[in-house]
């Protein structure tokens, strides 16, 4: 019996430590046409391509980052295109309203038709950030539609506490 209310009492205080994951969701839209593309044949059959895209993307419904709605994001994509698929990985640093930068890591899968993206869906992660935001982590997935004008992408995700990642103030603050 006190072996059991030990392991109880220790349940107990493990779970009023743990805090709450912060929920975070959003949309963002990138233009049909990317600032800069450079799309090379690799050369072993004539739909096997390899692409490096820089796209310019706007927060139509922003999410926010302990209090800072994020503002635009700038992305950098390698992919890799056989026929109507691609997998790929890319970088996102974004800013937000109070100058902050956070930085993204994202990777999927995607389905073409005739060279244009129709769907993509994959996972991202926070690798840090600038400001308050330096130590940024947290992760979660994205699930993308494309159309004539460009992409629009719904971000669904978790950060932990600000406690937990807030860089402490000098004097102890």
């Amino acid at each position: 019996m006190r072996n059991l209310l030990l392991i109880s009492g220790t349940i107990c205080l493990t779970a009023a430590s743990v805090q709450a994951q912060v929920k975070i969701t959003g949309t963002v839209t990138c233009p049909a046409k990317s600032v800069q593309q450079l799309v090379l044949p690799v050369g072993d059959k004539a739909d096997h391509q390899m692409m490096l895209a820089q796209d310019k993307c706007t927060w139509t419904k922003p999410f926010q980052l302990y209090g800072s709605p994020v503002k635009e994001s700038n992305q950098v994509s390698f992919n890799e295109v056989t026929g109507n698929s691609a997998k790929g990985y890319g970088f996102d640093v974004g800013t937000t309203a109070n100058g902050d930068k956070y930085f993204v890591r994202f990777e999927g899968p995607a389905t073409l038709q005739n060279g244009n993206m129709v769907s993509s869906s994959g996972t991202w992660s926070f690798l840090g950030g600038t400001g308050k935001l330096s130590r940024l982590q947290g992760k979660g997935t994205f699930s993308c539609k494309g159309s004539a004008t460009g992409t629009a992408c719904d971000i669904v995700g978790e950060l932990p506490p600000a406690a937990s990642i807030m860089p402490v103030e000098k004097g102890g603050k």
